[in-house]
């Protein structure tokens, strides 16, 4: 039997935890009923979707109660859209049109909110594509860097993001020109305050991440190793607005690496919302923007996984030369490249007896 008291996720609006008491669901088709006089029969007319909302009842309670009630007052007001997450639903970005807050006299500590939340979408699975993720980045790179870099902490280790920086500059970005423009801009960034140095780091993140193009190339997107708490927390949303650009740009041939590349996505998105969400209202925009890249390259790379070649387990029992096995397989010698690809083989020419491979 499952026990949903352990898989229930915690509830949120822009990062404001809550509790859930009930939620509702409305959805469904518009359908125009046509009825005639003396006719027996009434026609019906499919219209469309009807525009999905949630009824949700939550509740606050403990010390904290006020405070978080007005953390979640400010959230609901914000401009735009927010990412709402719900116990048993996926998070999604949905507007909240109208709440209801309620204090009683003899239950101080516990605040109930009502409220309604329409997503984005009334088709959460609708096909996106790698312009709907530019776009979103040349609408909200600029605020969300702002915010970024009022938030970014002194105290955060200014050389070594400069170094983690110029590492991926180097490894990542193959045009000369790019790369030698990027280097300048970081060794000037480090001559500026927090501020200017933070709004630059994002920035030049996004053209990192736009230059790479391949599964090893996401892979070296990672945060280095040694740093303080405070500098990593900086870097980790940096990095999360990294993945978010690169991943829908690599063409991830099988099923597992579609898959493992969102949850890592999924993973660093977390990490970095928490991070901004525990800055309070003032970081809004800048939780706003990560969550909608998330999204967004979760959805893509969603779409990638499912039209991605599925991986089988292949045992031989005897080592072979990767050519055979790529004519046992497909019927095409030339394809010994995917073999040893995706059974990362360093020996072509005896292949393990055991191993994965695409299933055509």
């Amino acid at each position: 039997m499952k026990d949903w008291a352990a898989r229930l996720r915690k509830a949120s609006f822009r990062g404001v935890d809550f509790w859930v008491d009930a939620e509702d669901l409305s959805a469904g088709k518009r359908i125009a009923r046509h009825e005639y006089a003396g006719g027996r029969q009434t026609y019906l007319e499919e219209m469309g979707l009807a525009t999905a909302t949630y009824d949700v009842t939550a509740y606050l309670i403990g010390d904290d109660s006020d405070s978080a009630s007005r953390s979640l007052t400010a959230a609901c007001l914000a401009a735009g859209p927010g990412r709402l997450v719900l116990p048993i639903d996926a998070g999604h970005l949905a507007y909240i049109e109208g709440f209801r807050r309620s204090r009683v006299r003899d239950q101080r500590g516990y605040i109930a909110f009502d409220f309604t939340a329409i997503p984005i979408s009334n088709q959460p699975g609708g096909a996106l594509g790698i312009g709907d993720l530019n776009a979103l980045v040349a609408s909200g790179l600029g605020p969300a860097s702002d915010v970024f870099a009022s938030i970014f902490p002194l105290s955060a280790d200014v050389p070594s993001v400069a170094g983690w920086l110029t590492s991926a500059v180097s490894v990542l970005v193959t045009d000369d020109l790019d790369n030698v423009s990027l280097a300048q801009r970081i060794a000037t960034s480090v001559k500026l305050d927090s501020f200017g140095f933070a709004r630059e780091a994002m920035d030049i993140m996004r053209i990192v991440a736009e230059s790479v193009v391949d599964p090893s190339g996401f892979d070296a997107l990672r945060l280095p190793e040694g740093n303080d708490q405070t500098t990593l927390d900086a870097m980790s949303i940096v990095l999360a607005e990294g993945l978010c650009i690169a991943a829908p740009r690599v063409v991830w041939v099988t099923r597992p690496q579609a898959r493992a590349a969102r949850n890592r996505i999924r993973s660093a998105g977390e990490a970095a919302l928490a991070v901004v969400s525990a800055k309070g209202a003032i970081a809004v925009d800048l939780y706003q923007f990560v969550a909608q890249l998330v999204e967004v390259a979760v959805r893509i790379i969603s779409d990638q996984a499912a039209n991605a070649v599925p991986v089988v387990r292949v045992e031989t029992g005897v080592s072979l030369p990767s050519t055979v096995l790529a004519y046992r397989l497909y019927g095409r010698a030339d394809r010994a490249g995917d073999v040893v690809d995706i059974a990362r083989s360093g020996t072509p020419m005896l292949m393990p007896i055991a191993f994965d491979a695409l299933e055509s």
